[in-house]
């Protein structure tokens, strides 16, 4: 599980920082997928002691648009609106990046 006290734009920037490393180095996103771990920490990322990462490249074509559903939130005892206002936000960051 990923744990952070960064802010969320913080948090977007080091995002961002890591799809456009992924984009132009090669070499890169090779280590990305193998050691996602280190490689997240190293941008600024902060795990809990036994946080478990794996990263997925889904390259988009014109025929083919990956979606990425998010897990809902833990522990918390949220409505059908709260659920609709944070998954909208989480969309608008992920397209944000894009």
């Amino acid at each position: 599980m990923v744990s952070s006290p960064k802010d969320s734009r913080e948090n977007r920037d080091i995002m961002a920082r890591i799809v456009v490393k992924a984009w132009t180095d090669p070499d890169y996103a090779k280590m990305l997928s193998e050691q996602p771990h280190r490689m997240l920490e190293e941008e600024g990322f902060e795990f809990e002691k036994d946080g478990d990462v794996k990263v997925q490249f889904h390259f988009d074509t014109k025929t083919h648009k990956n979606i990425v559903i998010p897990s809902p939130p833990d522990l918390l005892k949220l409505d059908r609106d709260d659920l609709m206002t944070i998954a909208a936000q989480v969309i608008a960051i992920q397209l944000e990046l894009f």
